[in-house]
């Protein structure tokens, strides 16, 4: 299995990634649009739909790796939210750096429904709709050269090489 440091380079190098804060600095990314036309409850029903349909578009039928930042999260327990604690078997390292965790998992296979709560917390977090935590989660295959980060529920960048 790829250590944390080698799939940390080998994003930076295969995407040009700078850092792993965003997607916005990397000219080759497709920004699409998930709850922006919309309000209330009908906004989030449709962001979350609309990033179901893309994250199967870019991952189905492939493995996927989650590159997950818990900001500002350093004690054991913080990893028993909700929001992880559906993908803590999936879960192949942790370590802490400039006091967050940093957190991979790997999936053989993409499966939406084991990942949703980490969808929809990325799309809730700002609308302070639990259960949701404060991540930045890198969702990505290296073999596909596929890279989405959901950033909130306004939209998601998708990069492909």
């Amino acid at each position: 299995m790829i250590e944390p440091n080698e799939i940390d380079l080998k994003l930076k190098e295969t995407f040009g990634l700078k850092n792993f804060l965003s997607l916005t600095n990397l000219d080759k990314r497709n920004r699409v649009e998930l709850g922006q036309d919309y309000d209330g409850s009908k906004r989030i029903k449709v962001a979350v739909t609309k990033a179901i349909e893309e994250l199967n578009s870019c991952f189905k039928g492939e493995n996927l790796w989650l590159r997950v930042i818990l900001w500002d999260k350093t004690d054991e327990k913080d990893l028993l939210n909700p929001v992880l604690e559906s993908i803590k078997e999936n879960l192949k390292y942790s370590l802490i750096e400039d006091n967050s965790f940093i957190l991979y998992y790997f999936f053989d296979i993409f499966d939406i429904d084991k990942i949703i709560t980490l969808v929809k917390s990325s799309i809730y977090y700002d609308l302070g709709i639990e259960p949701s935590i404060n991540i930045t989660c890198f969702y990505f295959n290296l073999e596909t050269q596929i890279l989405v980060n959901i950033y909130d529920d306004r939209g998601m960048d998708i990069v492909e090489i």
